[in-house]
Order: C-alpha cells, then structure tokens, then sequence
C-alpha cells in the first residue's frame, strides 16, 4: 500500500470510547460475502500489532480497535505504528531478542530470500481454516509471504496494483473526442496519446502519455506473451527472450517511434505532476491507488483509470504483483497463547464490512477483502463505484512469485531509454546480475 503522509509513534488500546459498527451483508458483485467473523468474547489478555504510520492504514485500525472493543471487551488491542522504513528492522530486532509485538502489518517483499516460517507463525490450520481464509481474502496472493511451509502464514490486506492501470485526463479526452470505451489495446491506447500529444517550440506543451512503473510493465508484458522471466521450480531468471526485448521495444518506443511523452531528462522544469497539473493526458502503467492520491492533491483534476489489457491481442492479462501489504502472527507466540487467540479474532474483525469502510472511502487501491467488494454498500463508499469490478478485472488476475532475489532493473529501462544501452546488453546485464543475486539467496534458503 502507498503512504499518504507521515504520523509521529502512536499506540491505540480498544480502551478507547466504542465506535458503532455495520454488519456484514451478502450480495452483488458475482462473489459471496464471508460469513461474519466468530464472536470474539471470552477473550482475555493484550494483542499487539506493529505496523507503519500510513495515515490511511493508521485510521483504519484505530477504527477497528475501537469496534473490536465492543465484541472483546476484556481482550485488549495495542497499535504501535512507526515509520514504514523501520518496521523491518523492528522486526527482526524483536524476533533475536525472544520478545516483542505479537502480530505485525507488513510488506512481503521485506523477506525475499527468508523463510516466513522464521519470523511467522503458521495461521492454518489451527487458528483459521483454508476455507474461512479463502471467504475473507483473496488466495492467489498468499503466496507473496515465501515458506517452505505447507500452511498460511499472511493473510494480504492490501496492495497499490501498481503497473495495472491506464489513468487518465477525463476533460482531454472528451474535448479530444478519445472515447475511453474504445481504449481496448495497447494500439488504441498508444492511437489517443497521439492525438492528444501537442508540442510546441521543439518540446512538448503536453504528453499524450507517460510512463511509469516500467519495470513492472515489462515483467507483466512477458507474461501476457506466454513467457516468464523466472522459474519458480529451477529457480532460474531467464531474461534474456524475445519477448522481454518485445517488451522492452515497446517502452523504447513511447519515446522514440511514437514521440508522445517525455523522457525524464527532458521533463519541463516548471511541472512537477504532470497528469495532475494537465501537461499530460493519460500515464500508462500507474497503480489502483493512484486516484485516492490525486483526489487529495489535484482535487480540481477529474481523472479516471481502467485496467490495461494484454500486450498480447486476444490472450489474457497477467499483473505481477512483487509486494503485497498483509497481516501476520509473530513466530515468538504459540497458537494457543491468549495473544495468538485474540490477534485471529481482531484480524476477522478487519476483514468485515464493518471495518473496511473506513479504507475503502480513503485508498482507491487494491483493498484484499472480499466481502467489501461483495457488500452493495460498498458502491456509496468513496471509491466504490469505480472499484466494484476490480477483483474480477485485476485482482483475479494478479500473480506472485516465490523469487529470493530482486535486485530491480530500473537503472537498466533508464539507460536504455536515454541511449546509453542496447535492449540486448540490457538484458544480458540484467541476467548475470539476477542469477547471480537470486543464487546467493537460494543458498540461504538450504
């Protein structure tokens, strides 16, 4: 999930005054809402949570604490939230040292290369059944947590769905007469910046398009070919394939076939958010959460998104997810701790209409809890028009893989971008330096 703003070191307890909440209602959407959650009384002792100070994330769990209270009212909910930087770290510390929080909120992409069973309790199948997990989130991405371990060890909660997305300039595109119902192909898409890309004194007045998250593009562009870049039974990246140069010769030529958007080098100086300030009409490969984003800083800007379709004509869309953002319990506590008991009784909690409201007016992102998308309220929330589709357009189409490396290769789009590497060197460079990282870790992994 993408920060907001930054909050000082807080703590929440359920001590606080009760908020009144909403139950769960099944309907709408093609899915079934879960169940609702176990009641949680007889619980007894304090669970505490550590997790970033994400504004948005930060409000979400002072609300559900609150409610969680009115439920469990002797079980006591801690919230320490830090600086997303450090919570890693803290991690780790509290792991060495025998002590500390008993569930934490965090980023999978964190422990590349560690087994989540070292940091993480199992949460199947005694503390929640794989039939109970599967009603409240979403089970393609349970994976992004590695572990050799057969069982459920993170529960996703949410993730931006970065480089799924065409957001656009709903004012420029209508008074260009682009309807976005025919953006259907990359074609079509790459047809409108054109159209929409005015220039002026040797430079650009405005974009057609610009590109963001590149990377992710080019990786979710191998898949949409039928082809892949790392193997998860070998263990082996493979980049160097023709369909990662198709790829990558398709981001080259935003710039120098097509001549519809910038490269950073050449940026106007005097922009600094292009979309938002309308230099440019649409940016190609941004994330879900991005709208939430614009509303708070350009809420004058009307923009809207739709999801991208496959680089390949006909087939189906792959988006790679490398990071999911999620829930787990501490490898410090057993599962029949009070702590471990009242932690799964508070992650049922978040996982209800209930408390998912909140989030859901605040991040137009990927919120990984089915039931909101299930709820017909869910339509009056903030994002909620625009996002009742998206588990069936994206999130069902999301993948993780179990890689131990990810070195990045942004420096690689960069330089290729700006002439400075041929795709084929780029690639090459790319292989050596992923296999090289990737069997250092698997190393680890033994």
């Amino acid at each position: 999930m993408r920060e907001v703003s930054r909050l000082t070191r807080r703590r929440v307890t359920a001590a606080l005054a009760p908020a009144a909440g909403l139950g769960l209602l099944a309907a709408g959407c093609g899915q079934s809402a879960p169940p609702a959650a176990p009641a949680a009384g007889g619980l007894k002792g304090t669970f505490e949570l550590l997790g970033h100070d994400s504004a948005v994330l930060v409000a979400t769990i002072e609300g559900a604490v609150r409610s969680f209270a009115t439920k469990a009212p002797e079980a006591q909910v801690v919230f320490t939230s830090i600086k997303q930087a450090e919570v890693a770290t803290k991690i780790r510390s509290t792991i060495a040292a025998g002590s500390g929080p008993a569930g934490f909120y965090h980023q999978a992409e964190w422990w590349r290369g560690v087994d989540a069973a070292s940091i993480t309790q199992p949460l199947t199948p005694r503390l929640f059944g794989r039939a109970e997990l599967e009603q409240m989130t979403f089970a393609n991405l349970w994976g992004a947590l590695w572990t050799r371990s057969p069982e459920v060890h993170f529960i996703p909660y949410a993730v931006g769905l970065n480089a799924t997305m065409l957001l656009y300039n709903v004012d420029l595109l209508g008074n260009a007469g682009v309807d976005p119902k025919g953006l259907t192909t990359l074609e079509a898409m790459l047809a409108a910046a054109t159209k929409l890309t005015v220039k002026a004194g040797g430079g650009f007045d405005r974009a057609g398009m610009l590109l963001t998250y590149p990377t992710n593009l080019i990786q979710n562009w191998i898949l949409d070919q039928g082809g892949s870049f790392y193997d998860e039974k070998s263990k082996q990246w493979t980049w160097q394939t023709a369909a990662a140069e198709r790829a990558f010769q398709w981001v080259l030529d935003v710039y120098d076939k097509h001549g519809v958007g910038w490269r950073d080098r050449d940026a106007p100086p005097e922009s600094r958010n292009p979309l938002g300030e309308a230099r440019a009409a649409s940016v190609l490969g941004q994330g879900a959460f991005a709208i939430s984003s614009y509303v708070k800083s350009h809420p004058d800007t009307k923009l809207a998104d739709l999801p991208l379709p496959s680089f390949a004509p006909g087939k189906a869309a792959h988006y790679y997810i490398p990071s999911v953002a999620g829930l787990s319990l501490s490898a410090l506590v057993k599962p029949d701790d009070p702590a471990a008991r009242i932690g799964a009784a508070f992650y049922r909690h978040l996982y209800t209409m209930e408390s998912a409201t909140a989030f859901a007016n605040e991040y137009s992102g990927g919120i990984l809890v089915k039931g909101l998308y299930a709820d017909p309220r869910f339509r009056s929330t903030a994002f909620g028009a625009v996002r009742s589709g998206l588990p069936e357009q994206v999130i069902s189409k999301s993948l993780t893989l179990s890689n131990a490396a990810d070195p990045g290769f942004a420096t690689h789009v960069t330089r290729v971008i700006n002439g400075e590497l041929s795709i084929k060197a780029a690639l090459a460079d790319m292989q050596q330096q992923y296999s090289a990282a990737e069997a250092d870790l698997q190393r680890g992994r033994q």
